[in-house]
């Protein structure tokens, strides 16, 4: 009785801690960090509360087993038995279905933060990108002007030699 009046506390207490940490797993401005903690957290919480409950209903099973052969066993005492044996598969289920959720929650974090990941790199490949096409446009130009420079040049001094020439003739 006691130790399932403390489990029953444990419980409680785990479920309003678990509040907590589905706050953090489900806010969209917590890092990918404080989610994995929190999923972590809740994880390891869960497994040894589960654990915890079926030590205790396999213990319940045990006594009534035992109970059961010292005595003839009465219907009301089969009842017994056949309960507290359906509360040991429910928490054995519970127990592996709490493992495949955080396994599965940990995965969508995973998935999550690889999106994160690629749109930042993306991101990052268009800037450096457009850095590149406009260093190449700023190069580009920056040649076409140096051409033109000389190209005027060379027509100004070509002007200036037929200037000299056609003064030389007249």
């Amino acid at each position: 009785a006691d130790a399932t009046r403390n489990l029953n506390e444990s419980r409680a207490k785990l479920n309003r801690d678990l509040a907590e940490s589905e706050r953090i797993l489900t806010s969209s401005t917590a890092s990918f960090a404080e989610k994995t903690k929190a999923l972590d957290r809740v994880g390891k919480a869960e497994a040894k509360q589960t654990s915890e409950e079926l030590a205790n209903a396999k213990k319940k099973l045990k006594a009534i087993d035992d109970q059961n052969k010292l005595s003839d066993s009465s219907s009301e005492a089969l009842q017994s038995r056949s309960e507290a044996q359906i509360a040991v598969f429910e928490l054995e289920q519970k127990s592996v279905e709490d493992r495949r959720k955080v396994s599965d929650f940990q995965k969508t974090l995973q998935g999550e933060e690889q999106t994160r990941l690629k749109t930042i790199n993306d991101e990052e490949k268009v800037r450096l990108k457009a850095v590149n096409d406009a260093a190449v446009l700023a190069a580009k130009t920056k040649k076409e002007a140096d051409a033109k420079a000389i190209q005027d040049g060379i027509d100004k001094r070509k002007k200036e030699a037929q200037d000299r020439q056609d003064i030389a003739v007249a």
